[in-house]
């Protein structure tokens, strides 16, 4: 599963890319989302996907248990 941020119809959307199986990666949107870009289950969208870079820092007790 991969983390991505997209922006659907000027708002941002932080969703998982989830595998298919079969090397392929889908994007699950609720319906929601879909009735607000106007799309079906099913239908193409166009994305334009960015690198999450924030980095994350680990509590130190976190850390520990491993």
């Amino acid at each position: 599963m991969f983390k991505t941020e997209k922006s659907l119809v000027s708002k941002l959307y932080l969703l998982d890319l989830m595998p298919m199986g079969n090397g392929y990666l889908f994007l699950p949107v609720k319906a929601e989302i879909r009735m607000n870009i106007k799309k079906q289950a099913g239908d193409y969208v166009k994305l334009v996907l960015f690198a999450d870079n924030l980095l994350i820092e680990i509590p130190e007790e976190l850390i520990q248990c491993f």
